[in-house]
């Protein structure tokens, strides 16, 4: 077995895009988890923009074989269509079993503002949904303060300390004050994701993060030149990493793509990059294992 074999024996991929989904996706979540079963892996985490994955999972989980240590995750992305910032939405999935709970990706205004800025790429829908509202989640007020609706999103998620916030697709002001008052509220399961990818945060702002005990997820699909929707470089990744350092790192796939490395592929691919670039054998199990594995209390 190959070096990077027995690194996936026992992964944690925590930002899996599988079907059924609104979005064309590679494949489903039944195909995704059975490779991952296939591979050895602890656990995969299945999101979604527009639709909360917990029914999906729980199907899925009959696909596997009745000795299997694979956990299926699911979680739930508070966009618009799931009614926002939707405290019920929050709850109902908790006692659901949810595992992580997003803060709006797509339908913040920056996720928006990012993308027009050109050299970004997102997967489209198959069919624009017309009854969409026109504007974007609000995660600040006018004082630049988190909204009422965030913040009882945060305190519903404070009350079950086994669900882990998911910060989104926010700039940085916005995944800042998240943060801030996740915290104060007792909720210190957080993963920023994709920092570098339209989030855009400096190193400087990620080490903070990082001493609060928040993990930065750095995805195959926004870091890895094989993929179609990759826009750093590879030594930029590498460069960050080290300066945050990777006890405050997870690595993830971020795959379920059309055209894109299967998740469990991806993953593959991601972590011999950076073995090939000298992360030691220790760090990426830090990073694909150790990491994900205790912010998930798995």
């Amino acid at each position: 077995m190959s070096i990077i074999d027995q690194l996936m024996v026992g992964a944690v991929d925590m930002h899996q895009h599988l079907g059924p989904s609104v979005i064309p996706r590679a494949l489903d979540v039944v195909e995704g988890a059975l490779e991952a079963e296939a591979a050895g892996m602890k656990a995969i985490l299945i999101k979604d923009h527009q639709f909360p994955s917990m029914a999906s999972v729980e199907i899925a989980k009959k696909s596997l074989t009745k000795d299997t240590s694979l956990l299926i995750a699911s979680s739930l992305v508070l966009n618009h269509e799931v009614g926002g910032l939707n405290v019920a939405a929050v709850e109902t999935a908790i006692n659901m079993g949810v595992k992580m709970i997003w803060m709006p990706t797509i339908s913040t205004e920056n996720h928006h503002v990012e993308h027009e800025k050109g050299g970004l790429k997102f997967p489209a829908s198959k069919k624009k949904i017309e009854t969409l509202p026109r504007s974007y989640i609000p995660i600040l007020n006018e004082e630049g303060e988190l909204t009422s609706d965030c913040v009882s999103v945060l305190e519903i998620m404070a009350k079950d300390q086994s669900v882990v916030l998911g910060t989104g697709h926010g700039n940085v002001q916005e995944i800042d004050a998240i943060i801030q008052k996740a915290l104060s509220l007792g909720v210190h399961r957080i993963v920023v994701n994709h920092p570098t990818y339209m989030i855009n945060a400096d190193i400087e702002k990620m080490q903070e993060w990082g001493s609060k005990g928040v993990y930065m997820e750095f995805g195959a699909c926004t870091c890895d030149p094989i993929s179609s929707i990759c826009n750093a470089k590879v030594s930029d990744t590498v460069k960050t990493i080290r300066a945050i350092g990777t006890e405050h790192v997870t690595l993830a796939s971020d795959y379920g793509q059309v055209g894109n490395p299967h998740p469990v592929e991806g993953l593959k691919h991601f972590g011999e990059l950076l073995l090939d670039q000298g992360f030691s054998v220790e760090e990426l199990e830090q990073m694909m294992k150790m990491n994900p594995s205790k912010v998930m209390g798995i």
